[in-house]
């Protein structure tokens, strides 16, 4: 990884100071001009920026000469707005979200909630935001209530209307960590998933400022308790926020000003219009003594009346009396035998019954499946049955109201038909490793277009088990982002049950999938995974990568120093099992991690270390990205007669192998160089060329860095418009993928544009930072 390490014109001067580089200016002094220039007042700066005032002092008079990178960015953002150029990462998507799930069919009564929730918002609309806790029992339909309301009000709600589901009370799925609920809310308002920090403190502060200004509709759905919520909810004056959960949640009630909306069952009207709305109103008025049976079986709860509705709209030709009958007879056989019954277990038992032997068999392992949702290829894949006989069960069940299709293609289970469903299942080992099996084959299929060298430690154990097919990247990772929250659940359920095997399966396509979308919180739960799995089970190799999948997990997220202690587990362990080819895995990767922490000369002797390993690797390409490591490193310390050689040799490898992905890295490295030694029309091309690579194989990273390491030579040369040119487009497309390697490029661009172009003294921190491909 080409890190943000070396600043400024004097890339050259070995063991001197990065900040000294600069030109001698320091980012205090540095920031007054520029703010002056913008004519900013230090508290203006400081509300753009989202930090105090004091913190705008102490740079600027020098107190504080090595400020935190997140506050350098936030300053650097807040700047670069007050220029006048493009909105930061917040900004608003072309399109206002609505993110809920579909509107309940034949949803009826509730007039009088629906009345209070109107009431509280026009109050809320000017006096502030509005936060509403809906309880009630299991069955009695929060959810169903908040949704509908969400639906009507979203017009009062310009900026997004945005459902989660916390997972509070879902079976086999743990409750969700307000972090992971901020990530999910901040994509859905706009911001890339590269630019969302995984830092709980940063995280926090991107959804408060991704909110700010904004009239938003949150529905926080099945919440665990008050902590689980409190710092998910709106602060601004317009928006508001739905809680719904089986408990009061008091204290938000005490300590947010939630208002609290406590729903009892269903009064007699309502429920008589629930059943008219499915069935008819002419059945309803012609036995009324039926109908009033049928809501007393159901003690008023929407979930029962709806799956009883659902069977008797099935069967017009059978009389209310009939199914009031057959509801009476459920309940009498359950105290017979003394099962545990209520009115919504008895309902679903009654339906269940009613249901085809195949649908009942999906049903049943929907009661194995971990959640929180599952489409027809799924169920088809697991059990070896064609799509459209799996597609046909689920809508005879989605018909009894047994499941519902909240997205489309997607059905998901309330966690009473859930447990109900377990109970159906019982212990069927047999379901439940076919489930895991097809999940980890699919997502190994899917990682092999997103890595040709992934590593997998699957074993087929259940016959006629068929993953999905992908005919490309693009499909492989549409895939895996439908099916990220589910892997994740299928993931924890193994771990949780000790079933190491899937662990180890699921563990390396996730790690792969996690690393190339920027999410590296969840790669390194996935790594933590994979490794307690490899201490138990599978072959001693997995053992290795269980380690190196922690150690660049840490290495990710700029823990260097664990990361490097898990580097030389892996080292030791690469020994023990004789292997050079692992050894050079990890000595490759803790070289570009020294690399990444500007420890060129540690990071050059790691390569030479590989390299040395050359007559038991293969060649081509992998010898190439060490050569081309190395010589970076070599250039970056000054010393070009042994980096030019380096790279001009990776430069032939990759040549000869035909990748391109190598060779535009390569000739990035060769452009610095020629840059570094005034040849600024020989950098010129190198850095043409790798441009048009880097944009033929797709790597936008790559592109970015080119375009800023171009943009410098462009500078040298005296060309500033063709820097200017350069650096928006570099910046465009990092402000997309990192905003953490944008600091000095846009504090470049705003010198440039708030003096009219007079040019800067000194050069740009931060050649950038690649990964060579290893």
């Amino acid at each position: 990884m080409r890190a943000a390490g070396i600043l400024w014109a004097n890339v050259c001067a070995m063991g001197e100071s990065l900040r000294a580089e600069h030109s001698g200016e320091s980012f205090g002094r540095w920031l007054r001009r520029a703010r002056t220039d913008l004519d900013l007042t230090q508290d203006a700066l400081a509300q753009r920026a989202g930090i105090a005032v004091r913190t705008v002092r102490d740079l600027e008079a020098e107190k504080n000469s090595n400020p935190r990178p997140q506050t350098r960015r936030l300053i650097i953002r807040a700047l670069d707005e007050a220029a006048g150029r493009r909105r930061p990462s917040t900004a608003r998507p072309a399109e206002v979200p609505v993110r809920l799930p579909l509107d309940p069919p034949g949803f009826r009564g509730r007039g009088a909630e629906l009345r209070h929730l109107e009431d509280l918002k026009d109050r809320a609309a000017a006096n502030g935001p509005m936060t509403v806790v809906i309880s009630g029992p299991p069955g009695v339909g929060k959810t169903a209530l908040a949704v509908r309301w969400a639906h009507r009000s979203a017009p009062s709600f310009p900026d997004g209307v945005l459902h989660a589901d916390l997972h509070g009370f879902t079976p086999s799925v743990s409750p969700r960590e307000p972090a992971e609920v901020m990530t999910e809310l901040v994509e859905a308002l706009g911001v890339p998933r590269q630019q969302v920090p995984d830092r709980p403190r940063d995280l926090a502060l991107l959804y408060r400022r991704t909110l700010a200004g904004r009239r938003v509709l949150l529905v926080l759905d099945n919440a665990r308790d008050p902590e689980q919520v409190r710092d998910l909810l709106p602060a601004d004056r317009g928006s508001a926020a739905i809680v719904t959960s089986r408990h009061q949640l008091a204290g938000l009630v005490v300590t947010s000003g939630a208002h609290p909306l406590v729903i009892e069952p269903c009064d007699r009207d309502d429920g008589l219009d629930i059943l008219a709305a499915r069935v008819g109103r002419d059945r309803v008025r012609a036995e009324p003594a039926a109908a009033d049976e049928i809501l007393r079986h159901c003690g008023g709860l929407p979930l029962a009346l709806a799956v009883v509705a659902a069977r008797a709209a099935l069967r017009p030709q059978f009389p209310l009396a009939a199914l009031a009958g057959a509801l009476r007879d459920t309940r009498l056989d359950a105290l017979e035998t003394g099962e545990p019954h209520s009115d919504v277990r008895s309902t679903i038992s009654w339906s269940y019954a009613a249901l085809s032997d195949h649908a009942r068999r999906i049903f049943r392992v929907l009661g194995v499946h971990p959640l929180p949702d599952v489409t027809p290829a799924v169920v088809a894949g697991a059990l070896g049955i064609p799509t459209a006989r799996a597609r046909a069960a689920l809508s005879e069940l989605a018909d009894a109201n047994l499941v519902a299709e909240r997205t489309p293609g997607r059905y998901a289970m309330h966690d009473l038909l859930h447990a109900y469903a377990s109970e159906q299942a019982g212990d069927d080992p047999e379901t439940l490793g076919r489930l895991r099996e097809f999940y980890a084959t699919t997502a190994n299929a899917s990682a092999e277009h997103l890595c040709p060298t992934h590593r997998t430690f699957h074993g087929r154990q259940h016959d006629g088990v068929r993953p999905e097919v992908f005919a490309g990247q693009a499909e492989g990772l549409a895939w895996f982002a439908s099916e990220r929250e589910v892997l994740l659940a299928v993931m924890e359920d193994a771990a949780r049950a000790g079933d190491h095997a899937t662990c180890l399966s699921l563990g390396s396509p996730l790690s792969t999938y996690f690393d190339r979308i920027g999410h590296w919180t969840a790669s390194l739960m996935v790594a933590r995974h994979v490794l307690t799995a490899s201490r138990h089970t599978g072959p001693p190799i997995a053992r290795f990568f269980g380690l190196r999948y922690v150690a660049r997990g840490h290495a990710k997220v700029s823990d260097f120093r664990t990361g490097e202690h898990y580097y030389h587990h892996a080292l030791r362990v690469a020994d023990q099992l004789d292997e050079p080819q692992l050894r050079a895995m990890a000595l490759f990767d803790l070289a570009l991690l020294l690399e990444s922490e500007g420890r060129y000369a540690e990071s050059a002797d790691h390569c030479s270390a590989v390299l040395a390993l050359s007559e038991r690797l293969p060649t081509g390409s992998s010898q190439g990205d060490v050569l081309n490591t190395r010589g970076w490193a070599w250039i970056c310390l000054g010393d070009l007669d042994r980096g030019i050689p380096d790279c001009e040799r990776a430069l032939a490898l990759h040549r000869v192998t035909g990748d391109r992905h190598g060779q535009a890295t390569t000739l990035d490295s060769l452009g610095l160089a020629h840059y570094l030694s005034g040849r600024h029309a020989q950098a010129a091309t190198a850095y043409a060329e790798s441009l048009d690579l880097a944009r033929l194989v797709g790597d936008r990273h790559l592109e970015a860095l080119v375009l800023q390491h171009g943009g410098e030579n462009h500078e040298a040369t005296g060309d500033l418009q063709a820097a200017r040119m350069a650096w928006r487009q570099a910046l465009s497309i990092m402000n997309d993928l990192n905003p953490d390697q944008t600091y000095d490029l846009r504090a470049r661009l705003i010198a440039l544009e708030a003096s009219d172009g007079i040019r800067r003294s000194g050069r740009s921190e931060g050649r950038g930072s690649h990964r060579p491909t290893g």
